[in-house]
């Protein structure tokens, strides 16, 4: 699959749009039966779609509530790689916790997200409103 710019930006809305609709389903739909995800790096590794599932679930449940939004500009592709970086604010109680990550996808022939690797570390939250 020749992954282009638009491709890229395809993936990256359906996965913002998984996260902020909380639509389990459509999030696991996005990638490879035998998917890794490394959130953040460093962590442990979650390794397909019941790891993957369960860690989408585990990471809802630490918030209220939660939107995402990627920065468009910040789209890049290179090979078979996605790299984006998006802001993420989740509300917890009366506090809305702001948080800037990259996250790294490697892409499937069948555009699925095989490898997605997410670059931050408690240093990069900062507390918004409270």
């Amino acid at each position: 699959m020749a992954l282009t710019t638009d491709t890229a930006k395809s993936i990256v809305d359906a996965y913002i749009d998984a996260w902020n609709t909380r639509n389990r389903d459509g999030y696991l739909s996005l990638f490879a039966p035998n998917a890794t995800v490394e959130d953040p790096v460093g962590s442990p590794i979650h390794v397909g779609a019941e790891a993957i599932g369960a860690f989408f679930d585990g990471s809802l449940a630490l918030a209220d509530s939660l939107n995402m939004s990627a920065h468009a500009e910040s789209i890049r592709v290179s090979g078979t790689s996605i790299a984006f970086m998006f802001t993420v604010a989740s509300v917890i109680g009366d506090t809305t916790i702001e948080l800037t990550p990259i996250d790294v996808f490697e892409i499937t022939d069948d555009g699925l997200i095989s490898s997605m690797k997410a670059f931050w570390s408690g240093q990069d939250m900062r507390t918004v409103s409270a």
